[in-house]
C-alpha cells in the first residue's frame, strides 16, 4: 500500500508540521505565506526555484505535497564542480492551472550579491549542469556528495514529516536565472523529483486485553532497521552504519484501544515478520505478538499498515545463578556475561551483565515465550568476570529440557581457568622434533595447522591426535658439542584484563624421553616471554653443562624429566608463578640435551607436555 504524508497530516494531526523525537521543522515565522507568487520586498539576490509538488510521483491518485515549513539543500554542479550548497526554503504551490502547465512548488535561496558574486555567475552561465536537492535540512548531514540522516531507535509515535529522508537529482540544467530585488519574474523549472529512503508503519490497537495504558511499544525486525542512513545524492546509492534491529517507541501521551501510532524505519528490501510487544505505565509487558504485513518487504517510499489488539501480561522465566567454586580462576567472580544466541533479555538485549547480589545470585530474567525450541537447542555464551579476568566457558551453554518457562531455574556453575589447554584439538604430526644425524633445525611453526588455537607456536615440536605435545632436542658430539634447542609457545593471556597485572600461577602435566646415546637426558625451564609471533629454537657449540634459554623470562627449571614418558603418558606435574603477568605475556618452554655421552655420539631429547592451565595467584 502506498501512502500520502500529507494526507495524514492535515487529516490526524491538522498541523503543517508536527514534532518528531526531538527533531521539529523549522518556526513558519521565517517563511513567506504566498498565494502563487513572491511579495516585492527587497531580498538581495534568489534563486527561485519551481520544481514538482509533490515530493514523489506515487501512483495517479496520491501525491505527496510540499508544505510551508519544509526547507531543502540545494546543490548545482557543473561537471564534478560544485557552484553552491545552499537551504532553499518553500515559498507557495501553484496547481495545474498554473502558468507552467503542471502542479509545481516554488522554493527560494538567497545570495550575497557582493561575497557569493563569483557564484551568481557560474550559475547563470551553467551549462548542461546537474542540481541536487536533500531534504529534510534539520537532522542531515552533508559530506561531499553524502547526506546523513539518523533514523532513531526511540521514537515517539507521531507521525511527522521530519524522518521523510529523501533526495533528487535533476536533468541537465541549462543557465540558471536570478531575481534581484523587486524582480519577481524568474523562476527556474528544474525536474527535480524526490526519492524516499525511509519506509513508515502505521500500527491500529483496535483491543486493549492487558486493561492498562500503555507507555511503549518494541518493535523488534529480524534485521537492522535503524541507524545512520547514508546517500550519494548523486547516484542515489544507500548505505547504513551504527545500525539495530530495535524500535522502541516511547509514547507522548499512553495508548489504549482506539489509539493508533506510527514508525519509521530504513528503506529494506527484505522479508520477514516481526515481533510487537507493549509495556504498560505500571511495567508491565505482554505477551509478543507476531506481526505479518501484505507487502513483500519494507521498501523505501511505502506504507504498512497493521491492526493489532494489545495482548496479555507475560510470564517471566528466571536464571539464578551461583559460581560456589571458583578455585581454577583463583578468584570470586563477580559477573556473569550471558550472550544469547536465540531470543533476548527483557531489556531486549541480547547480551547481559549479571553482578553478583548480596546471596550470590547472578539473575536473569527472560520472557517466558521466547523460551521455545529453538532456544533451548541454541549454543548461547556464558563468560566469567572477577577483578583481574574476563574468561568465557569453553564450551557453549545449551539449556535444553533444563530450562522450565515461568519458574525460577538454578544452576550451580564451576568458574573456568584462567587459560587453559590440554592438546584434545590436536593433530598428528612431526615438525623437526625427531631428526637424524647434525638434524639442527631450529626454525618456529604457526601450530594453528595442527589443531591448536591461534597463538601457539614451536620449534621443533611434535603431536599425537588428542593427545599432548612434544618439544625436542639433540646433542650430536664430534670432537665438540652441538645443541639443539627446541621451544614452545603459548598463545597470549588475554583473559586477563585489559591494563592490569596479577599474580598468576601455572601448572602443566610434562614427562620425557630419549633416543640414541643414553648418556643424554633432557633439560628443560618454563617461564614466559613478552615477544609476539613465531620463536625459533636455538643451535650452538657449546659445553653439554652449559644453559642458554634465550628470551625466556621467569626461567625455572622443570624438576626430575623422565625418560620412560610418552603422548599418552605425561604423569608429572609442576607449577611457577609469573608474578605482574599481563595479557601480552605467554607461556614459554625450552629445552636441551644435558650430560655425557660416548666420544662420537649423538641422541634426541623430549619433553612431552599436557593440562597446562593458568589461576589467579592467591
Amino acid at each position: 500500500m502506498n501512502f500520502n504524508f500529507m494526507y495524514f497530516i492535515v487529516k490526524r494531526l491538522a498541523l503543517l508540521c508536527v514534532l518528531f523525537v526531538g527533531v521539529s521543522c523549522a518556526n513558519g515565522d521565517i517563511y513567506e505565506d504566498f498565494e502563487n507568487k513572491p511579495d516585492k520586498e527587497d531580498a538581495g539576490v534568489e534563486l527561485r526555484l519551481g520544481i514538482p509538488a509533490t515530493r514523489a510521483t506515487l501512483d495517479d491518485d496520491l501525491n505527496l505535497r510540499w508544505q510551508r515549513g519544509d526547507r531543502i539543500y540545494f546543490m548545482a554542479y557543473t561537471g564534478s564542480t560544485q557552484l553552491c550548497n545552499k537551504e532553499a526554503s518553500f515559498w507557495a504551490n501553484l496547481m495545474d492551472d498554473s502558468s507552467y502547465g503542471h502542479p509545481q512548488a516554488y522554493f527560494k535561496a538567497k545570495f550575497d550579491a557582493t561575497a557569493e558574486a563569483t557564484v551568481l555567475e557560474s550559475l547563470k552561465s551553467i551549462t548542461d549542469g546537474k542540481c541536487y536537492a536533500v531534504s529534510p535540512v534539520k537532522g542531515v548531514t552533508i559530506n561531499g556528495t553524502t547526506a546523513t540522516m539518523t533514523i532513531p531507535s526511540v521514537q515517539t509515535g507521531e507521525y511527522s514529516s521530519a524522518c521523510d529522508f529523501m533526495t533528487a537529482r535533476s536533468g541537465a540544467v541549462e543557465g540558471l536565472k536570478l531575481s534581484t530585488g523587486n524582480n519577481d519574474d524568474y523562476v527556474n523549472d528544474v525536474d527535480l523529483v524526490f526519492e524516499h529512503h525511509t519506509h513508515a508503519f502505521r500500527v491500529i490497537i483496535p483491543g486493549n486485553n492487558l486493561g492498562k495504558e500503555i507507555a511503549k511499544a518494541y518493535i523488534k525486525f529480524p534485521f537492522a532497521v535503524v541507524g545512520d542512513v547514508t546517500v550519494d545524492f548523486t547516484t542515489g546509492a544507500v548505505s547504513a552504519t551504527n545500525t539495530k534491529d530495535l524500535v522502541t517507541v516511547e509514547f507522548v501521551e499512553p495508548k489504549s484501544a482506539g489509539d493508533e501510532f506510527w514508525v519509521f524505519i530504513n528503506g529494506v528490501e527484505d522479508k520477514g515478520a516481526v515481533d510487537l510487544r507493549f509495556q504498560a505505565t505500571d511495567g508491565t509487558f505482554t505477551e509478543r505478538r507476531l506481526a505479518k504485513f501484505t507487502q513483500q518487504n519494507w521498501s523505501a517510499g511505502k506504507i504498512s499498515k497493521i491492526s493489532m489488539s494489545v495482548p496479555q501480561a507475560v510470564t517471566y522465566t528466571t536464571i539464578h545463578s551461583t559460581v560456589p567454586d571458583y578455585s581454577r580462576l583463583g578468584e570470586e567472580v563477580t559477573n556473569l556475561h550471558l550472550s544469547l544466541a536465540a531470543g533476548y533479555f527483557t531489556d531486549y538485549a541480547t547480551t547481559q551483565n549479571a553482578p553478583k547480589d548480596a546471596n550470590g545470585i547472578f539473575q536473569y530474567m527472560l520472557f517466558s515465550d521466547i523460551v521455545d525450541d529453538s532456544f533451548r537447542s541454541a549454543n548461547h555464551t556464558l563468560t566469567f568476570e572477577s577483578t583481574h579476568a574476563i574468561v568465557p566457558l569453553k564450551d557453549p551453554v545449551v539449556f535444553g529440557t533444563s530450562l522450565t518457562p515461568g519458574a525460577v531455574n538454578s544452576y550451580e556453575l564451576t568458574a573456568p581457568y584462567v587459560f587453559e589447554e590440554d592438546f584434545s584439538t590436536i593433530q598428528s604430526y612431526s615438525r623437526d622434533d625427531r631428526t637424524g644425524a647434525q638434524g639442527t633445525a631450529v626454525t618456529a611453526y604457526d601450530l594453528t595447522a595442527y589443531g591448536l588455537t591461534s597463538g601457539w607456536s614451536g620449534a621443533r615440536t611434535g603431536g599425537e591426535v588428542g593427545q599432548s605435545i612434544r618439544v625436542g632436542s639433540r646433542v650430536d658430539r664430534v670432537w665438540g658439542y652441538t645443541h639443539t634447542y627446541g621451544r614452545l609457545d603459548s598463545p597470549s593471556i588475554a583473559n586477563l584484563k585489559q591494563d592490569v597485572s596479577a599474580n598468576v600461577v601455572v601448572t602443566f602435566n610434562y614427562s620425557g624421553g630419549i633416543d640414541g646415546d643414553s648418556g643424554y637426558s633432557p633439560r628443560a625451564v618454563c617461564g614466559y616471554t613478552t615477544t609476539a609471533g613465531l620463536i625459533n629454537g636455538k643451535s650452538g657449540s657449546f659445553s653439554s653443562d652449559a644453559d642458554d634459554w634465550e628470551n625466556i623470562l621467569g626461567t625455572q627449571l622443570v624438576p626430575s624429566i623422565s625418560t620412560d614418558g610418552s603422548y599418552t603418558s605425561v604423569p608429572q606435574s609442576t607449577s611457577y608463578i609469573i608474578s605482574g603477568c599481563q595479557r601480552t605475556y605467554r607461556l614459554s618452554w625450552m629445552i636441551r640435551g644435558a650430560g655425557e655421552g660416548g666420544f662420537i655420539s649423538n641422541g634426541n631429547q623430549w619433553m612431552f607436555i599436557d593440562n597446562v592451565r593458568v589461576s589467579i595467584a592467591q
